[in-house]
């Protein structure tokens, strides 16, 4: 604002810059509106092959991922950390929900496909859902001793982790006491 500087937002250092009734003393900013590649034209398009439709159980082994995909790296400083809890859910799933689902249904699909249709994990969800509390009793109890087991394991864990006390605040403390 303020007089020298030319108002609400028409000069100075803030706002927008000063706009000339004269196209000719100041150039447009604006961008030209031709793109910076070439449109490719719809023949040269190549369309993506189907997914492969799986044949049932295979003997093949799985194919270990591609080596452009990065894996996180375990700093050192994690290493011997407790594995993470699993809730009750993941317990019923690994401890025999997926299996049950599986020979329910067997053509189910881990990952979606370009078709629909139910994956093994929705449906999994869903027959969660729908147990009544006393059938989730059992793993809601499992899944209670493995979160004291790892609330326990994470005691120790942090417990023979030095900790690291910066020489400046230590002189600040001894400072205060004095």
């Amino acid at each position: 604002g303020g007089a020298a500087g030319g108002g609400g937002g028409g000069g100075g250092g803030g706002g927008g810059a000063y706009v000339s009734p004269d196209p000719s003393v100041m150039p447009s900013r604006k961008r030209p509106a031709t793109p910076l590649t070439a449109p490719v034209p719809p023949a040269a398009k190549v369309p993506k092959p189907p997914l492969q439709q799986d044949e049932g159980p295979s003997s093949a082994p799985l194919a270990s991922p591609p080596a452009a995909i990065p894996r996180p790296i375990t700093p050192a400083s994690q290493a011997g950390k407790p594995k993470r809890f699993q809730s009750a859910y993941f317990l019923w799933l690994n401890g025999g929900g997926r299996a049950a689902i599986m020979e329910e249904q067997p053509g189910l699909k881990v990952r979606p496909t370009e078709e629909g249709g139910p994956t093994i994990g929705s449906v999994a969800g869903a027959k969660w859902k729908a147990m009544d509390s006393e059938a989730k009793a059992p793993w809601k109890a499992k899944a209670k001793e493995d979160r004291e087991r790892y609330d326990a394991e994470m005691v120790a864990y942090n417990a023979a982790i030095p900790m690291e006390v910066d020489e400046e605040e230590e002189g600040e403390k001894e400072e205060e006491e004095e």
